[in-house]
């Protein structure tokens, strides 16, 4: 007889439904979702199985509301976590002054590239520093994975980011250029009157001409 199966007479005693609830047990890590489990196996091979930080940082990459910002901030916790280890302290117990060492860390510290013509995997620290999008996402990603450590601890937990400037980055500013009245004028009059193949102008000409009133820069 299965687990699921009722004994011959339809009755399910009280041995049976313990044996029943026995079976389906499951861990709760299993309904995390990708970006949590992969932070998860990753933080285990630096931590003990008894260490709370691989479970706690998980956890609260699960709790983020949009798979791209568990993405982003697993991607900058793991600069994060890497720093602390690399000077001797747990990510857990952090206090301000390497806090903002991290900002500046962030500011002159060469990023991993992969290592042109070596091993398979191989990288090295020899890329340009972290760009201001990527210090500000580092900074964000730790800042908020103490703000839950505060929220799921019993005795709270002072968040030592809260006084690390971070950098400004302006929302409209991209580092793609735009194109000048005169050059749109160009774009669309070859579109209209020489593209190469004549049957293509007339919709070539409408494409640009939405892009350049709409403000979207091909």
């Amino acid at each position: 007889m299965s687990a699921f199966s009722a004994p011959a007479d339809g009755a399910l005693g009280p041995r049976d439904a313990r044996g029943t609830l026995a079976t389906v047990r499951r861990d709760p890590r299993d309904h995390w979702p990708e970006h949590a489990r992969k932070l998860y196996v990753y933080l285990l091979a630096f931590y003990a199985e008894d260490d709370p930080l691989p479970t706690l940082a998980a956890s609260w990459i699960a709790n983020q509301r949009s798979s791209n910002t568990m993405k982003a901030y697993a991607r900058g916790f793991r600069v994060f976590e890497e720093f602390a280890r690399e000077h001797g302290a747990h990510p857990m117990a952090v206090k301000f002054g390497l806090a903002d060492t991290f900002r500046m860390y962030l500011e002159t510290t060469p990023t991993w590239v992969r290592v042109r013509g070596g091993r398979r995997g191989e990288m090295a620290r020899s890329g340009m520093p972290y760009s201001e999008a990527s210090q500000k996402n580092a900074l964000s990603a730790a800042s908020s994975f103490f703000l839950y450590l505060d929220k799921v601890s019993d005795d709270g937990l002072k968040n030592p980011f809260d006084a690390v400037q971070r950098p400004y980055v302006d929302p409209d500013y991209s580092p793609t250029p735009g194109y000048t009245e005169e050059e749109w004028a160009r774009f669309l009059t070859v579109a209209r009157d020489q593209h190469r193949v004549a049957a293509y102008r007339k919709r070539a000409y409408a494409m640009l001409l939405v892009l350049y009133t709409w403000g979207l820069d091909p």
